[in-house]
């Protein structure tokens, strides 16, 4: 089985107040369309998309999607997206049963992106030499340095 995804290269994510996590695609990006296989790896489909968006080996990258707005429910826009780090979360994409127009996924690329979407996603990123947790256990200070990190540099 083969499945048509389109990829969106995003300039921010935000996570509003209310927890909803919403997307905004790179303005001058108008996505790409490939077909992956079912039997496609993780490594394979992270050297498509940096083929397609020409990056370098060393540019951070994140892969994610989520799926159609009518598949969130109950939470709707409070689900969080899903990040794909293995083969493993590939398949999760790839089982997805919808339209070719619903099912995007999601290219977080640069040093600053990445590293705000995994504070919001609380999960440890690095800026430099310097490995940041954001995980519910550190302190108000612990965590003000990492968001300053974030999004004022």
């Amino acid at each position: 089985m083969t499945i048509c995804v389109k990829f969106w290269r995003v300039s921010g994510k935000k996570k509003y107040e209310e927890e909803e996590w919403h997307f905004h695609p790179d303005e001058n990006d108008v996505g790409k369309r490939v077909l992956i296989k079912a039997d496609e790896t993780y490594a394979t489909l992270e050297a498509m998309v940096r083929r397609e968006f020409s990056l370098r080996p060393s540019t951070p990258l994140v892969l994610t999607f989520r799926l159609p707005s009518w598949m969130l429910s109950p939470l709707g826009y409070k689900t969080p997206p899903t990040t794909i780090t293995r083969t493993e979360d590939l398949c999760v994409l790839l089982n997805v049963q919808t339209s070719l127009s619903d099912l995007a996924l999601i290219a977080i690329v640069g040093p600053r992106r990445v590293a705000e979407y995994e504070f919001l996603c609380r999960t440890r990123f690095s800026i430099g030499s310097t490995t940041y947790i954001v995980d519910g256990t550190q302190t108000e200070e612990n965590r003000a340095t990492s968001c300053k990190a974030c999004f004022w540099g």
